[in-house]
């Protein structure tokens, strides 16, 4: 990754100034969801959004971000920044429940399609709480090998694990869920494009959690 110093360029009959300002930077690399603008077209809007939820940002270094500098200084020339690599994960399709759907999480199962990677893979879920514009996310059943699960049924788990979403997981609640995919070395291979919302019929149940 290169930063261009602040110059001027003309086509002879135009004139710009491109890249960076002299000065003191501070630049900071996330691992989310890169950020895209909007297009008129609505299938391309789908597309790009799509891409950007599967967009993997990897550092080529093993200490991650402890390499990327707090800090650079821009004045003449380039400014040339650690390497990166982006790759994009495999997409996991949901399946059930259906958007929007009325779910007694006792008894019914999540459901999502196996990732064909030729190699073990591993599930985790992802839960948010809805509170009109703003939502609070939840850490759910991980290291799962089939692709569904049903939280009222699994087996019981240390109280810290999944007592936090049983208690946020109240009825009539709107909530959404993901699912993320790991192999057996940890790496990400794969994510479920958006989260897809649902209302709470009833809770479930966790160890040390009773609900009627």
């Amino acid at each position: 990754m290169t930063f261009f110093a602040h110059r001027s360029v003309s086509d002879g009959r135009r004139a710009a100034r491109v890249g960076v300002a002299p000065g003191r930077y501070c630049v900071s690399l996330t691992t989310g969801h890169c950020r895209y603008i909007h297009p008129e077209d609505e299938s391309a809007h789908e597309a790009l959004a799509r891409f950007c939820s599967l967009l993997k940002i990897e550092m080529a270094h093993p200490a991650h971000l402890d390499f990327w500098p707090r800090a650079l200084e821009v004045r003449d020339g380039t400014v040339a920044l650690p390497p990166i690599r982006l790759r994009l994960l495999e997409e996991i399709v949901l399946r059930s429940p259906k958007p929007g759907a009325s779910v007694d999480l006792r008894e019914e199962f999540f459901r999502w399609d196996h990732l064909e990677v030729g190699r073990p893979v591993r599930y985790g879920l992802n839960f948010s709480t809805l509170h009109g514009r703003g939502s609070m996310g939840y850490g759910g059943p991980a290291d799962l090998t089939d692709p569904r699960v049903c939280l009222g049924i699994l087996e019981p788990l240390p109280r810290n694990q999944l007592s936090l979403l049983s208690e946020a997981l109240v009825p009539g609640l709107r909530a959404d869920w993901s699912v993320d995919a790991y192999d057996d070395d940890g790496n990400h291979i794969g994510r479920s494009v958006g989260a897809r919302e649902f209302i709470v019929a009833h809770g479930f149940q966790s160890i040390g959690n009773d609900q009627d």
